[in-house]
């Protein structure tokens, strides 16, 4: 109960801090600003229909990029800030396993991440979705495509916080690292031909399965050539189960994170 109360403490007071942070409102604000421009998008400016509209921009702007560009910032943010300015000292000196730290770290950054994921998602989906506009072609946007696009960011946020925190325990510079993974792992490694074995190094690959699975867009679509073209023929569900991959890909990264923060001495750093 002990480990649990202090796990619990470490994520409610990693969540205070970086809700008070300007990036998070920042983040809100420009989201807020999108979904604003979405509404009064102008018909001439799309004639692909509600559903292709909406599935590729949200596949690309926030499965692709937005969320693991978001997660993996905080996450290595959240554990790089206190090792920066020293905080970490006084944590350290007091009788609280790392990893119970660790872990609520983490869990804040998962909850707070998809939130805000979350959020815009929704807010997207009422932009889109509601104004009866030409450019629709009469296809309103499911909402099942909705509730998928939901699923599939709460199972990635907890692997890109791991990676994240785990950069933030392990390199100087996390920043870096963390986006050396995103241009080499999620955009790189994830589309190198099936047989490749590296594929099993990556989020993207096992979470772009899931959606094309989950959603099942129609074939003829350009929807499903985005979620598909990767594959190069191959079926999505003859290439592993993606809830494993995802599961086992968070648990290595989340473990190794709280081997490196658990064991090693930290002198204060630059920050970044």
């Amino acid at each position: 109960m002990i480990l649990l109360r202090q796990t619990v403490e470490s994520c409610r007071q990693a969540l205070i801090l970086q809700l008070r942070s300007r990036m998070t409102w920042v983040l809100c604000l420009l989201g807020i600003g999108l979904a604003f421009f979405a509404w009064f998008l102008p018909d001439e400016a799309a004639m692909e229909g509600g559903r292709e509209v909406y599935g590729i921009s949200m596949y690309f702007l926030v499965i692709q990029f937005a969320l693991p560009v978001i997660v993996l910032y905080y996450g290595v943010t959240v554990l790089h800030e206190d090792l920066s300015d020293a905080t970490s000292t006084y944590y350290f000196v007091r009788p609280v396993p790392r990893f119970s730290l660790l872990i609520g770290k983490w869990l804040a950054v998962s909850l707070l991440c998809w939130a805000m994921i979350a959020a815009f998602l929704g807010l997207m989906y009422l932009a889109i979705a509601v104004p009866d506009r030409p450019w629709r072609l009469g296809q309103g946007v499911p909402a099942a495509w909705l509730f998928s696009y939901l699923q599939g960011a709460a199972m990635a946020s907890p692997g890109y916080a791991a990676v994240g925190l785990l950069c933030g325990a392990w390199f100087k510079r996390p920043i870096v690292v963390a986006a050396a993974f995103v241009v080499l792992s999620e955009l790189v490694f994830s589309n190198l031909p099936a047989e490749a074995g590296i594929r099993v190094a990556t989020i993207a690959d096992p979470l772009r399965r899931w959606l094309v699975l989950d959603i099942a867009p129609p074939r003829s679509s350009d929807f499903y050539e985005a979620l598909t073209g990767s594959l190069q023929g191959h079926e999505p569900a003859a290439l592993g189960d993606p809830v494993n991959s995802l599961l086992t890909f968070t648990l290595i990264a989340l473990g190794l994170a709280i081997w490196v923060y658990s064991r090693r001495e930290y002198d204060a750093r630059p920050k970044d």
